[in-house]
């Protein structure tokens, strides 16, 4: 199926959640273990009606310090060791004692007041965190939240705790080096080293709308959200609080000078839960859809995390798909196929007719459509993220899709163009990858980009040249590319597969056999030690000056310098391994 080959890109997914694991306590116990439902922690673990603590002196008024002129730099480890018993794991729980999610926060006085973010704690009923060392303490309310930017000040039962430096994060500047301590996916106070990458105007994630947010180049994973952001210094700059699903590698912060300390102490302290307010209709809007029915009327899983058109979540990406709004959902994947058939049930009844099911690098994609009021409807589960993405709008979405994707596969510009030291790869995918060299053709950088192809235009989707659209005109072993402001260039084809001698036929060591065609394709065979075979998948390649690079398949990514004598090659990896093959043909 060609949709099989086109990724959707989808946007941010709050980070918060779901990482239900096993935490270990002093007596081997905790309430941070997912217990399923089957039992309600014990009754003196839930938090009581609590005044708030008795303060010293010292703690009266929590005041943001001015940074000293000349700040001793630290290293990463005497970062986190100065820091980590400051920062903590928080497990919230439903009114059964169930833990329905996890997420980070951090003390900024000795009398356990601390920062979270509001989305790691809203809706909870009661709450509780774990220390660095193995303690456990209740939540035992709130002095403020704040919306606009997913702040929570809380009270946590005890004192004597460590307690994070403010620094000053006006100062923060792009390529800055920072630190993160938070607990992904429940793995308790772990340290992550990143750079400032850029500043982001308006973070858009479920009901928050966040401006001028940090971007770091460190993924901010379930369990991370609410944990502390720190520069070279070790003083907190940040609270972590999303990340890009689309790029792994991105995470974002919430700048520590956006939480309210003025006289924070002399609120009074509310008790848990801590609502949500209500969403912001104009974001939510269904109504040009009527007959699209919501999937919370038959998922009671499921959680609206995200959600608006699809231009302001980068997914309608040219002119390949034909949606205006989408959501994403949180549900775990324990429920997804019967709330699926649920909804399907409604679709049925509300005139939609099935079209596609498609599995697709972690994801199920299940397409919808309308015929008598033309709405498409696609229906999608990430596996990796337990989240459902459902993307509306008019037209008939496979069709564009199945279009996009034919246009790109019959193209003549498939193939591998140069001029210069630049070479372009088009892939009848519609990926395709920029390679830049030297004056003595050695490799510098690459970047990967997704094309489109049709009637004599080039229109690049995605990538450095992201926007702009190219008339072109083949002339033999030529391409002439026109761009709309009349900037003229002129690539000839090049043949990167043909002349390598890894195509001379199959290649094996051990349990795994290779064989690289022509095209640019190839094939991996496996096997067991019985030498029966198990698997094989396809892969796609390129062989350039010596090199090897694999573009897709179980070794995407990957490249390997290859020397070929008589009836062996050997490959050496870019970490030093060294394979030899030898040769069947």
């Amino acid at each position: 199926m060609l949709v099989k080959k086109r990724a959707l890109f989808i946007t941010l997914m709050l980070c918060a959640v779901l990482a239900f694991t096993a935490c270990t306590s002093e007596n081997g116990e905790s309430r941070l273990t997912n217990n399923n439902g089957d039992e309600r922690p014990p009754a003196e673990y839930l938090p009581a009606p609590t005044a708030p603590p008795m303060v010293t002196d010292n703690d009266a008024d929590i005041a943001v310090p001015t940074p000293p002129a000349t700040s001793v730099t630290l290293t990463p480890a005497e970062i986190f060791a100065d820091n980590v018993d400051a920062v903590f794991m928080i497990g919230t729980f439903d009114s059964n004692g169930n833990l329905v999610g996890t997420g980070s926060g951090f003390f900024i006085n000795s009398s356990g007041v601390a920062i979270t973010n509001h989305h790691v704690i809203v809706g909870a009923q009661y709450a509780i965190i774990l220390t660095e060392d193995g303690r456990e303490f209740n939540i035992i309310g709130y002095y403020t939240y704040d919306i606009d930017n997913d702040l929570a000040v809380i009270q946590i039962d005890g004192v004597g705790f460590t307690y994070l430096t403010i620094g000053n994060s006006d100062a923060v500047r792009i390529g800055e080096t920072v630190f993160a301590i938070g607990s992904p996916y429940g793995e308790h106070n772990t340290f992550s080293i990143s750079y400032v990458s850029r500043f982001v105007p308006e973070l858009l994630a479920d009901i928050y709308a966040i401006q001028n947010v940090i971007q770091i180049t460190a993924p901010i994973y379930g369990g991370s959200s609410g944990g502390a952001l720190l520069n070279e210094m070790g003083q907190v700059i940040g609270v972590t609080t999303a990340r890009d699903l689309r790029r792994p590698s991105v995470g974002f912060a919430v700048p520590i000078a956006r939480v309210d300390l003025t006289n924070v102490l002399s609120n009074n302290l509310s008790p848990l839960p801590l609502a949500a307010p209500a969403r912001d209709p104009g974001v939510w809007n269904f109504a040009q859809f009527p007959s699209v029915p919501d999937f919370l009327a038959v998922s009671s899983n499921a959680t609206l995390i995200l959600g608006g058109t699809a231009q302001d979540m980068d997914f309608d990406v040219g002119e390949a798909y034909s949606f205006s709004y989408v959501f994403i959902y949180e549900l775990n994947s324990r429920y997804i196929w019967n709330d699926t058939d649920l909804y399907e049930a409604l679709l049925f009844e509300a005139g939609f007719i099935f079209q596609e099911e498609i599995d697709y690098e972690g994801t199920t994609q299940i397409y919808y459509f309308h015929p008598a009021q033309n709405i498409s409807l696609l229906f999608m589960y990430l596996w990796d993220y337990e989240a459902v993405l459902i993307a509306i709008g008019q037209g008939n979405a496979l069709e564009s899709l199945l279009g996009f994707e034919l246009a790109t596969l019959n193209s003549p510009l498939v193939g591998v163009w140069r001029s210069g030291h630049l070479d372009i790869f088009y892939f009848a995918d519609g990926t395709g990858l920029m390679r830049v060299y030297d004056e003595d053709d050695n490799f510098l950088d690459e970047s990967e980009f997704t094309w489109r192809s049709e009637n004599g235009y080039l229109t690049y989707l995605t990538g450095l040249e992201a926007g702009t659209v190219w008339s072109y005109q083949i002339v033999g072993a030529n391409v002439i590319f026109t761009s709309q402001t009349g900037l003229i260039l002129n690539f000839e084809r090049v043949d990167y597969y043909s002349t390598s001698l890894l195509t001379l036929g199959w290649w094996m060591l051990d349990n795994l056999d290779l064989r690289f065609y022509e095209d640019g394709t190839g094939v991996a065979l496996f096997f067991d030690d019985d030498n029966r075979f198990i698997d094989e998948e396809d892969f796609t390649w390129v062989s350039f000056n010596g090199y090897l690079t694999y573009l897709t398949g179980p070794f995407a990514g990957s490249s390997w310098f290859y020397v070929v004598s008589n009836s062996t090659v050997t490959f050496t990896g870019e970490d030093g391994t060294v394979l030899v093959f030898t040769l069947d043909s």
